[in-house]
């Protein structure tokens, strides 16, 4: 947890005041850039100046008491007595507790901030790069449609066949503009999302494409010894239920004051000097029902967090074989850009009359099945292993 904090807090030091480079040349570069702008990255800037205010003002010691006194009848004395609250029972301990379990809750939930902007900066990217290759396989395929279009339509008569031809192409043009509408919108909204994070509009010189891994890694991290978010905040939640009952324990202590006093008699012009007391006489309660409610949260939060710990190591384990089991496909997946091109094949073999129109249209099919597959998997591995590094506290040094 410490580690992790540590770290996130340095890397926003160094990144917090650079600017976007322009043009941005590769995409780790867009990657670093696109994270560092986002608006809750910014906001952890100024989280290690608030660290270390939430530790200073639970060592804080209490101000002393200025206690005054007069006596208009009688004989008239006069009293000041300056009295130090003396925090006993650990009341400053549980404190100063506190504040560091509350401390550990912060980072948990800044580490989860930060893997969140860290995804959608990554997503971001791979998205751009896919869509732009489903944009030019869509353009692509409507530019043979058309062509195949006008040449049945110049023919003065159509058979049966060719008439039914026709029609399946022009379905088929209808679903891709559909598909072109989908595609654009969705790298119209992409692209405004990059641009707003770079603070400008992308031009041809910016370099911003991420692939994905040729050769994907291994998720290296021991079940035992790995804790995601949710773990880290519920582990913090239980420090922090331990440290209030450690302060309603505290509270059944009476306040103690100590200090100097001072007494004068303006008749027989005297001073008095002594020592005053004070103390707090616990005769209607000694806070047990703050220890109750105490106690009923921190058994509430441990039962959480020991339910959290057992789901963690199912999961993660399930985690290791679905990334695995995606990767070894992907690894063995020819390229997207190779896909497409194979598609010409079938071009030219229906060019020539050598297969259907039905069997062109469901070798597209299955192509942008496939193509969209591909891209689905690429980004739910490339985010399952940015997490695991984040989580590890090894941010990434660069991007494929």
């Amino acid at each position: 947890m410490k580690k992790s904090a540590i770290l996130l807090i340095s890397f926003l030091a160094l990144r917090s005041h650079a600017a976007c480079p322009e043009p941005i040349k590769t995409g780790f570069e867009a990657y670093q850039c696109i994270l560092e702008q986002n608006p809750n990255m910014q906001a952890l800037r100024f989280r290690d100046e608030e660290m270390q205010a939430i530790s200073a003002k639970a060592k804080q010691i209490p101000n002393p008491e200025l206690d005054a006194g007069v006596e208009f009848t009688g004989e008239k004395k006069f009293e000041v007595s300056l009295l130090q609250p003396f925090e006993i029972g650990g009341k400053r301990g549980a404190r100063i507790d506190r504040a560091r379990a509350e401390s550990s809750l912060i980072s948990a939930k800044d580490l989860e901030t930060r893997i969140e902007s860290s995804n959608a900066a990554l997503e971001s990217l791979m998205r751009f790069r896919q869509l732009k290759l489903e944009a030019d396989f869509v353009k692509s395929s409507l530019s043979l449609l058309e062509r195949v279009n006008r040449k049945l339509k110049a023919r003065p008569a159509l058979s049966p066949e060719q008439k039914t031809t026709l029609r399946l192409f022009a379905t088929f043009e209808k679903t891709l503009r559909f598909r072109e509408t989908n595609i654009e919108n969705e790298l119209q909204k992409t692209t405004a999302f990059i641009e707003a994070a770079i603070g400008r509009p992308l031009s041809a010189s910016d370099h911003i494409i991420v692939e994905s891994f040729k050769k994907w890694p291994s998720l290296d991290v021991e079940a035992s010894n790995f804790e995601t978010t949710t773990l880290k905040s519920s582990f913090a939640e239980l420090e922090v239920a331990k440290a209030e009952l450690k302060a309603e324990q505290s509270e059944s202590w009476p306040d103690f004051r100590l200090g100097p006093s001072v007494e004068q008699d303006p008749e027989r012009s005297e001073n008095s000097w002594g020592i005053k007391a004070g103390i707090t006489i616990p005769l209607w309660n000694l806070n047990g029902a703050g220890k109750d409610l105490a106690k009923a949260r921190l058994n509430s939060a441990q039962a959480m967090y020991e339910v959290t710990q057992r789901q963690q190591a199912n999961q993660f384990k399930s985690l290791q074989k679905q990334y695995a089991a995606v990767t070894k496909i992907l690894a063995e997946t020819e390229s997207v850009s190779e896909i497409v091109r194979s598609i010409k094949e079938s071009e030219r073999l229906f060019d020539r009359s050598l297969i259907t129109p039905a069997s062109l249209i469901e070798m597209y099919r299955s192509t942008f099945e496939l193509v969209e597959e591909v891209h689905r998997n690429e980004v739910q591995a490339m985010v399952t292993w940015l997490t695991v590094e984040n989580l590890k506290g090894s941010f990434p040094k660069e991007l494929p």
